[in-house]
């Protein structure tokens, strides 16, 4: 009986642990789509924005959201071209870097335009998904024990 209950007790340390690696990865995710999600458009109307904080003309300031483990993120600081960049650009980058994370680590999210701290000042995207953080991991916590009917 002892090994039995030995082997119970390693299987449920494994699945908790797995779960609770899900819990912090989409949580830290929703945070940074929250973050980045369009607020106010600058000549495309107040009204184009999805919901969020995140001002937008040409998308670069989004774009330019960056995670990196264990250290700031760096990246571009300025869009001299005048790229037009599309919606899900910076999302790549970023679910990479998340889904690296292992227990323990520091992940680090931000955004490398030169203007990044002025807009954030002004338009809080970063305040204000952080404010929503606790709901957030509620809301992923939730929705993983109705999928193992916790």
């Amino acid at each position: 009986m002892g090994k039995k209950f030995s082997a119970a007790v390693s299987d449920w340390v494994r699945k908790s642990e797995a779960i609770a690696d899900v819990v912090v990865k989409t949580s830290v995710q929703r945070l940074a789509e929250r973050a980045n999600l369009d607020g106010p458009s600058v000549g495309r109307g107040a009204s184009a924005g999805k919901g969020g904080r995140m001002p937008r003309v040409t998308g670069f300031l989004k774009n330019t959201m960056r995670a990196e483990i264990g250290s700031l993120p760096v990246g571009p600081k300025q869009n001299a071209e005048k790229k037009v960049f599309d919606d899900d650009e910076w999302s790549r980058g970023v679910s990479l870097v998340i889904d690296q994370m292992k227990p323990g680590d520091v992940i680090y999210v931000g955004w490398s335009a030169v203007y990044a701290r002025k807009m954030e000042l002004k338009y809080a995207f970063m305040k204000g998904a952080a404010m929503e953080w606790q709901g957030i991991v509620n809301d992923v916590v939730a929705e993983a024990r109705a999928r193992i009917g916790g």
